[in-house]
């Protein structure tokens, strides 16, 4: 029950990996695009952690970008639209009417407690009336003093107050997702008592606060909200279910529900708690059931990815591919192609100058992969023997084969078309490759899942459809 602390070569055998873990590992950012559902513009999202730690500023190279595309920025509390009521307001509902910090624990546990708070906050604990704040707000204190005296390069902002600063800069409009009464009723709707229990937790267990607000940290750093999200669902079984809904699930479906207002009006950069985003609660799936197309963002200057990666198969649950929509056509100026795909590709910088672009088709179990470079001038090699070693790097996974290859004329070359069982990586799927060498320029296009799939009409649009620019 530590939820406070919470509330906070070639390239090619990377390229199996790499979209194998978005597979794996679908919240892998903390950069999201929104589009689709008749947005004119698209808008975005950014979980932040309210930090001052230098390694949660560390912001990819993508991300004021976007901000500065929108024409507001959306916060969870735009704290310069705070009047004196507001301030007031907020004051007055940290502390306790008729109760008292020691009518909640025995003699023993009351003195325990007491001292701990007293010894954490200093002279500060003459400035507040401790026995009449609400353990809730006690946590957060204790919580801000140990951020406080980590000695780490720091901002002097936390990220949230730094994206409403940026926002002021540019002469953006600000916008603040919920009232100073909301986030105070949310809180409320935890009883005193189980407020208590989570106070001593922390008293208790401070060791281990500072080992778990280290993990937060590495794991924001990496921005694996997957991770975030499994220490959240590890804290759970130790609060109510109402704790759960109050903080989280309801205000997830408010903060989805007014976003889902504001970007109709004008693009918007919103930032609010990574712990929002993931999970079937989280706001992307909430966007996404609302119709809209939430993508991943990266940033050409961070590696994204995990220590491990899952072995997993891709999801099969229909012999049948379906699209609901027609294809999206995607003109790549910059690597000389235009291609049909079911919707908007991420485009993805890597090294050695490749250029990746993917579209993760979770509905019907598909990956579609579009993978890009120059041909260095000192590379003197026919272009089946070049194939051939391409597929060979392909096949470097553990257990994964090559189940077919034969040449084919595409575009007025020779190419190769091919498929590989993906072996322990991927169990049970399989991708469906085309190679081609134009002069300079190389192009792997693949389609990865079952094997019965591959070969339907819808598939074969994908590549029947590329085309390189003359």
């Amino acid at each position: 029950m530590r939820f406070f602390a919470i509330l906070i070569a070639f390239l090619l055998p990377a390229l199996v990996g790499h979209f194998a873990g978005l597979l794996a590992q679908p919240y892998n950012t903390l950069h999201w695009r929104i589009e689709g559902n008749g947005l004119k513009q698209p808008s975005y999202l950014y979980g932040t952690m309210h930090s001052r730690n230098s390694r949660v500023h560390n912001l990819g190279d993508s991300v004021l970008v976007s901000l500065s595309a929108c024409k507001a920025v959306a916060l969870e509390i735009v704290t310069d639209k705070m009047g004196i009521k507001d301030m007031v307001g907020a004051m007055k509902q940290m502390y306790m009417r008729d109760t008292t910090l020691k009518d909640l624990y025995d003699a023993e546990t009351y003195q325990r407690v007491k001292k701990a708070v007293s010894q954490k906050l200093g002279f500060m604990t003459f400035i507040y009336n401790v026995d009449k704040i609400k353990p809730m707000f006690l946590a957060s204190l204790l919580t801000e003093m140990d951020a406080a005296a980590e000695e780490l390069p720091k901002s002097e902002l936390i990220l949230d107050m730094y994206f409403q600063e940026e926002g002021k800069k540019q002469r953006k409009q600000l916008i603040s997702i919920e009232s100073v009464r909301e986030q105070m009723q949310a809180i409320d709707k935890l009883p005193l008592k189980v407020q208590a229990e989570m106070l001593l937790e922390q008293v208790n267990n401070a060791g281990s606060y500072d080992a778990m607000g280290e993990d937060m940290i590495e794991y924001y750093a990496r921005q694996d909200l997957d991770a975030l999200l499994k220490l959240y669902e590890g804290q759970k079984e130790s609060v109510t279910e109402s704790f759960d809904r109050a903080l989280v699930i309801d205000r997830n479906k408010t903060m989805a529900y007014r976003m889902d207002s504001f970007m109709r009006k004008q693009p918007t950069f919103t930032a609010v708690g990574a712990l929002h985003l993931p999970g079937k609660n989280g706001i992307i799936e909430l966007l996404r059931q609302k119709g809209y197309s939430v993508l991943p963002v990266y940033s050409s200057d961070k590696t994204y990815q995990t220590n491990t990666v899952t072995k997993t198969s891709l999801p099969d649950t229909s012999a049948i591919v379906i699209y609901d929509s027609p294809f999206a056509l995607i003109e790549a100026e910059e690597a000389g192609f235009q291609v049909l795909m079911p919707d908007s590709a991420m485009v993805e910088w890597m090294e050695d100058d490749m250029i990746l672009y993917t579209y993760n088709d979770r509905p019907n179990g598909l990956f579609y992969s579009i993978a890009y470079t120059a041909i260095p001038d000192t590379l003197s090699i026919t272009d089946e023997e070049f194939y051939n070693l391409i597929a060979e790097r392909l096949a470097k996974s553990k257990g994964a084969v090559i189940t077919y290859q034969n040449k084919v004329q595409l575009l007025g070359v020779v190419a190769q078309e091919g498929q590989l069982a993906m072996g322990e990586m991927m169990p049970n799927s399989h991708m469906r490759f085309v190679m081609l060498r134009k002069g300079k320029n190389f192009y792997l296009l693949s389609v990865t899942g079952a094997e019965r799939k591959l070969t339907q009409k819808e598939v074969n649009t994908f590549f029947d459809s590329f085309m390189t620019f003359e």
